[in-house]
């Protein structure tokens, strides 16, 4: 499983280009705990708008997923196509 590590280079370049970057591990990938009970047929988004709802800048967002990500953000963007403004998948 690919973690938040995986995407510390980017990250890097990103700031040097100023530009704000979030690294969302969901629960039970990477280095996170197991999720905590079942959120029904949601589950996989459950954490996506708390997450956004939390941070200061306001949406449209770029998301990108890598991998078992990608699934899980292109998921996210068919549900709330008002909070995405572009979808990147990487090695999905």
């Amino acid at each position: 499983n690919h973690h938040i590590g995986d995407f510390y280079g980017f990250q890097q370049e990103l700031i040097k280009a100023n530009r704000r970057f979030c690294i969302y591990d969901p629960p039970g990938q990477g280095r996170t705990d197991v999720a905590p009970a079942n959120k029904g047929e949601d589950e996989e988004y459950y954490y996506y708008q708390p997450l956004l709802d939390s941070i200061s800048d306001k949406g449209p967002f770029i998301m990108v997923g890598w991998g078992q990500g990608g699934p899980k953000a292109y998921g996210y963007a068919l549900k709330n196509p008002q909070n995405v403004l572009a979808l990147v998948l990487m090695d999905s």
